[in-house]
């Protein structure tokens, strides 16, 4: 690509290190790790910093946070907002808006390109960290063109806001839907005119009955797979890993396992069993599952 040019990524990013300390009567939003989705660009939801209490970082309206903290589960947003952060994340911004769009940058920094490198620059084996003073050092290929940097942003900022637009029809619809099973089969709304009868539950409409889960699905625990079984390069099969694969309706893999264990089937239930208990997916695909998700 004639116009695309080489640089060091530390040569077109300024990381920056403004800390805070968290005072009792100040409440300013805070973004920790757990705020941000795993793989989504979004955020989940955002904290105060007077919930915390060790030192965090500062941040600007559209700064690119990058989740340094096993870079892998790709935890990267960018703010419309001021605020504070974890230490475990990355600031980072443009050294020179004039040359580098931050937009284009942030696309950049969340690419499974830029991913990958960060995973295999990371620190420390059960906790791995991204290391910035590796990271600023590798040599990239981007547009020289500031305004061709600013439409390639543009069209992925484009195509997420298409998908913020999916997620809120997806998440009024299955508000439509929670309330529909609630008028059938909490409330009994249909069935108002019929004969009820009791139950250990309290009344119920006549013909039906109270039974346990197990009477009509089969319920198995999941099994981690050994730790050298766990694959990044997409070989074996997709590993739910708990919560942190759960997606909006289907699971989010990062990680895949090369070690057949409880293999899920497609369309079977996925349900969290542990920290939240309750979230609910459906496998889109046979993966095997860790121990404290059920089917």
């Amino acid at each position: 690509m004639s116009n695309w040019i080489k640089v060091k990524l530390g040569d077109i990013i300024e990381l920056k290190r403004e800390s805070y300390h968290p005072k009792p009567d100040e409440v300013l939003p805070y973004i920790g790790l757990e705020h941000i989705g795993q793989g989504t660009l979004r955020l989940i939801s955002v904290g105060k910093s007077n919930e915390v209490t060790s030192t965090k970082s500062y941040f600007s309206k559209g700064d690119i946070l990058f989740g340094k903290l096993r870079p892998y589960f790709r935890k990267v947003v960018r703010p419309k907002f001021n605020g504070v952060c974890s230490t475990d994340i990355l600031v980072l911004t443009s050294k020179n808006p004039r040359k580098f769009n931050q937009t284009f940058l942030f696309y950049l920094m969340a690419s499974k390109e830029m991913i990958d490198l960060a995973t295999a620059s990371s620190s420390g084996t059960k906790m791995p960290r991204a290391d910035w003073k590796m990271l600023q050092n590798l040599e990239i290929s981007i547009p020289e063109d500031v305004n061709e940097q600013e439409r390639i942003g543009k069209i992925l900022e484009t195509i997420d806001d298409k998908i913020d637009i999916n997620i809120r029809m997806n998440k009024t619809l299955e508000e439509m839907a929670m309330t529909l099973y609630k008028h059938w089969f909490v409330d009994f709304g249909p069935f108002q005119d019929g004969e009820f009868v009791e139950s250990e539950l309290g009344m119920i409409p006549k013909g039906w009955k109270v039974s346990s889960l197990k009477e009509f699905a089969n319920i198995l625990m999941g099994q981690s797979p050994k730790s050298e079984f766990y694959n990044r390069e997409r070989k074996g099969l997709p590993f739910h890993q708990g919560v942190k694969d759960f997606g909006i309706r289907y699971p989010v893999h990062t990680v895949y396992c090369t070690q057949e264990l409880r293999v899920a089937k497609k369309g079977d239930i996925l349900l969290s069993v542990r920290a939240p208990v309750g979230r609910i997916n459906i496998a889109n695909r046979p993966p095997c599952r860790k121990s404290g998700t059920s089917r």
